[in-house]
């Protein structure tokens, strides 16, 4: 569904992905691509600037909403010692029955594991198939909550025979009604079938 999105409608997922990389959240939800929306130059960000919804006021409703998520763990020592594993003991006794050379000797014989990517086709967080590297998950997929390909579908819907626009996911992200996205908008007290009408306008 996502090879409908133009390049501006592309532009927001990867905006997006860097807003839940920003507030260390593991997906991408409605709510980061309000963020998104409300950054991208053009009729998006005036629709919201012009309902008191700008980018920080965003970001502030989706900290009161859900938090930020927990910041990465770097350190492999420490993530282990969670799940009670030392690992300083662990290389100590494989040192001690099989020699002191063993852990290397084993890491330099295992072979890379080999990774599929789904080809050439787009998806937000990659570049040519290939997912982009983040600060928060390395070189790894982000989640698309399932709201969020609701509202990428109804975009693909509304737009055909078209691609789909920024304008056409905001649209989207309000007629769905239902995600943080459209709780985040009531918070602010935007007249959302109102401001549905004035995007269809813009599409017009």
């Amino acid at each position: 569904m996502f090879e409908h999105l133009d390049p501006d409608a592309r532009r927001i997922f990867e905006l997006a992905q860097h807003e839940a990389s920003d507030l260390r959240h593991n997906y991408i939800g409605t709510e980061h691509l309000l963020v998104a929306l409300a950054i991208h130059a053009g009729a998006t960000a005036r629709l919201l600037a012009g309902q008191g919804c700008g980018p920080d006021e965003i970001r502030g409703e989706i900290v009161s909403i859900i938090g930020l998520g927990q910041p990465p763990h770097r350190d492999p020592d420490a993530l282990l010692a969670t799940l009670g594993i030392d690992l300083g003991e662990v290389r100590r006794r494989v040192e001690s029955t099989f020699g002191p050379d063993a852990v290397t000797t084993a890491a330099l014989r295992a072979q890379p594991r080999r990774r599929r990517w789904p080809g050439s086709r787009w998806w937000p967080g990659c570049d040519q198939g290939r997912p982009c590297k983040s600060a928060l998950l390395g070189e790894r997929w982000f989640g698309v909550a399932p709201r969020v390909k609701r509202v990428v579908e109804l975009a693909v819907t509304g737009a055909a025979p078209s691609s789909v626009t920024p304008l056409h996911l905001l649209l989207a992200v309000l007629d769905e009604g239902e995600g943080v996205a459209c709780q985040i908008l009531a918070r602010r007290g935007v007249d959302m079938p109102a401001m549905a009408a004035a995007t269809r306008a813009e599409l017009r």
